[in-house]
């Protein structure tokens, strides 16, 4: 066989192996078999309602006055204010419901303190 033939069909070869790879669905491992130690890691409950709650003129966004009334610090509400249009939308207010959760797992920070 001449040099570029061989180089073709390994060209070929390489290809269709990437292909078959690539068209392989990927796995991912059930929580059954995950490594999770079964401690609950949720988040406590937010001081702050769900956007559906708090956008009480149901106009779409959260005006300044309307966190406001849900005592949110204007600290918070203008570092969540990405876009600085002065609302928050349905995005933005769930980082303001995060800032205003007081979130330290006990197991965790338990830890972290006997190991060195």
């Amino acid at each position: 066989m001449r040099p570029y033939t061989l180089s073709a069909v390994a060209l070929l070869l390489g290809l269709v192996a990437f292909s078959a790879q690539a068209a392989a669905p990927a796995t991912v491992a059930s929580p059954k078999s995950s490594t999770h130690t079964g401690e609950d890691i949720s988040l406590p409950p937010s001081s702050v309602p769900p956007f559906a709650a708090a956008d009480r003129n149901h106009d779409g966004k959260i005006e300044w006055s309307e966190a406001k009334a849900l005592k949110v610090p204007k600290k918070i509400f203008e570092h969540d204010d990405f876009d600085n249009n002065g609302t928050l939308s349905e995005t933005e207010w769930l980082f303001v419901r995060l800032d205003m959760t007081a979130f330290t797992p006990p197991t965790r920070a338990k830890a972290a303190a006997t190991h060195y």
